[in-house]
């Protein structure tokens, strides 16, 4: 339980089921020679953020979002999410530094994200983000993000890691609930904790 007073930077995310995270952690292996260059994501924190909410969020705006989004509870449209394409940085990045997995989810995932962000702003919390630009989501899990700026050479490297590892069947899952989720940032890193759970 979330104690009163509390104040969480916090996001909302799909968490991947047992299989996609056990095929997400043996993609994270074939980067084993890369660790002195990138921190990666431990297997347990991989994650879908479909909102985030706030730097200072109150666990008493945790418990309204909770309660207004379990009302919910059936409504929600239910995507069928799966990885599509290993990449190295987002489009546009000129120096890029995050390694993610692109994802599958169609229209219902884009229409998921979008039905939780209205509710949230409807509730009209100060202390919760209240915009968000839907046309430049790019649903994605990280796996990776380089602990410094990375040569264009060594980018090359990477991607040619990627281009010439064959990953196999890439997983499929249809998830049952979504989670708000705490986010500690420490010096190796976030450290991430479930504050509550939403069924879809």
């Amino acid at each position: 339980m979330i104690t009163a007073t509390t104040l969480h930077r916090a996001f909302i995310a799909i968490l991947p089921d047992d299989k996609t995270r056990a095929f997400l952690r043996d993609s994270i292996r074939v980067f084993n020679k890369e660790a002195r260059n990138f921190r990666f994501v431990n297997v347990d924190q991989l994650h879908i953020t479909l909102e985030f909410l706030g730097d200072s969020v109150s666990s008493e705006s945790i418990t309204a979002i909770t309660q207004e989004l379990s009302s919910h509870k059936g409504n929600f449209p239910k995507p069928s999410i799966g990885l599509t394409e290993l990449r190295l940085g987002f489009p546009g990045q000129t120096m890029p530094n995050v390694l993610f997995w692109n994802l599958s989810g169609g229209q219902k995932l884009k229409d998921l994200t979008r039905y939780i962000h209205e509710e949230i702003v409807d509730l009209q919390l100060t202390d919760v983000k209240r915009h968000k630009d839907h046309a430049k989501l790019i649903h994605h899990i990280t796996i990776g993000r380089a602990k410094r700026s990375i040569s264009r050479a060594h980018a090359r490297s990477v991607k040619e890691i990627i281009k010439g590892h064959s990953f196999g069947e890439l997983p499929v899952f249809t998830p049952e609930v979504f989670s708000i989720i705490a986010s500690e940032l420490t010096p190796k890193g976030p450290v991430y904790k479930t504050l509550e759970e939403i069924t879809l």
